[in-house]
């Protein structure tokens, strides 16, 4: 019963966090207050793309010439999965922090351990970090009743496994939470290093039929932040975001969507945005038709430029002056997010792998590392999803793929023979 109770009492606060999406005027903050943790474990989204829906649509035609807003709403969905992710986060982070001193007593000397057995205990100092994360009005109103019932209550956990990684490149430590029942299941991976400087966090999710995978990275140095999400329903989408004005919440920010949804269509966007504005271009491809969107706006979204094109324009359709320079560039190779588009190929099976520059033996701390990605077992033919680039494009198609695999003491690195690394044309 307690272990239902506590179920519940988790998808009911993910489920608060999720429907709180749609607020342009809220601020989610990436951050946690746990200790175990890293505190931050995304980049800040400005609330200019803010308010999307996570509900994929057909890409719309222009109507005669007038400049509907495109780029914008699709880099708003993008950024929707972002959120909705993120705002996931924090109540894990709250349990990790809380069974982390159990999990270090059990694991001794030993590297790995999964625990069973484990209870939380919702204390005070519980109560009020989740009344920091969700804020004091909808903590009061959707929380509190209940909150007076759990206090000091222990609740049962589901199995969570411990790793200490030794010889990873990236990361000095990794968790999964992971709970099934008869319809379905979830999932959480977070590994992180031990200066807290890095987070990877894989979620997978598994309901009556319906399947998805979010994976999303988080580098405290750069101040990057990648994400790639997917679905059995024909949807994919990755995304790269830098931090470039902390003051504001600038970003730049760059993202691939395909969908099926009545038809294969392909959306490429990238931008930059603050809170006071910014400007996104977007080509949108469908079959052998390819439409382009060029939007600048302003801080409450208002649109401040546009321009079109269509299959059969060869320049671009100016409907709206871009008479602000502050965002607005044709030149959108300034947009780089510190990653070359790639897809990788020849992959057999589930791992994780980094790409690294002909020649490479062995992996270890010294390793010239060109990027990493994960492979969830399905075809990543033409696919840029679950990987990530930051090497020069020149480098990209000698690269080799090396998968990474934990042995019960320590990782083991091994080169994926026939794996190749190929970049994938700008739109």
């Amino acid at each position: 019963m307690r272990k239902t109770f506590f179920i519940l009492f988790a998808f009911s606060l993910l489920f608060v966090f999720a429907a709180c999406g749609d607020d342009e005027t809220s601020s989610t903050t990436p951050t946690t207050t746990t200790g175990t943790l890293p505190s931050r474990y995304a980049v800040e989204i400005p609330k200019t793309l803010k308010g999307g829906s996570t509900t994929p649509t057909a890409p719309r035609r222009v109507k005669g010439l007038a400049p509907e807003s495109m780029a914008l709403q699709q880099i708003k969905r993008d950024v929707a999965q972002f959120e909705m992710m993120q705002k996931q986060v924090p109540m894990q982070f709250v349990l990790v922090d809380a069974v982390m001193p159990q999990l270090l007593a059990l694991i001794g000397d030993k590297t790995e351990v999964t625990a069973t057995n484990l209870t939380m205990t919702i204390t005070q100092s519980v109560l009020d970090k989740i009344k920091d994360l969700m804020g004091e009005e909808l903590y009061n109103t959707e929380f509190a009743p209940m909150a007076g019932t759990m206090l000091n209550q222990p609740f049962p956990i589901d199995p969570i496994t411990y790793k200490k990684l030794s010889g990873d490149p990236l990361y000095d430590h990794l968790i999964v939470i992971a709970s099934t029942n008869e319809i379905g299941g979830d999932s959480m991976t977070i590994r992180w290093n031990n200066a807290k400087t890095k987070v990877s966090i894989l979620n997978t999710f598994a309901f009556s039929g319906v399947e998805t995978s979010q994976l999303c990275t988080y580098d405290d140095t750069k101040k990057t932040s990648f994400m790639s999400f997917k679905d059995n329903m024909g949807m994919s989408m990755v995304m790269a975001l830098a931090q470039t004005n902390a003051l504001k919440n600038g970003v730049l920010i760059k993202s691939t969507t395909k969908m099926n949804n009545g038809g294969e269509y392909t959306y490429e966007t990238v931008g930059m945005a603050d809170d006071d504005g910014g400007y996104v271009e977007m080509f949108s491809t469908s079959g052998s038709d390819k439409w382009g969107y060029r939007e600048s706006f302003d801080g409450l979204g208002n649109q401040t430029g546009y321009a079109f094109k269509g299959p059969t324009n060869s320049d671009w359709v100016v409907q709206n002056q871009f008479d602000d320079s502050t965002y607005y560039t044709e030149d959108t190779s300034s947009y780089a997010v510190a990653e070359v588009k790639v897809t990788v190929s020849g992959l057999s099976a589930e791992c994780d792998f980094f790409l690294v520059p002909p020649g490479t033996t062995t992996i270890d701390e010294t390793t010239t590392m060109l990027g990493s990605g994960h492979y969830d077992g399905a075809s990543m033919t033409n696919d840029t999803s679950w990987v990530m680039y930051w090497g020069d494009e020149s480098a990209a198609s000698t690269a080799l793929v090396f998968k990474s695999e934990f042995n019960g003491t320590d990782m083991t690195f091994s080169q994926i023979v026939g794996a190749a690394v190929s970049v994938v044309p700008a739109p």
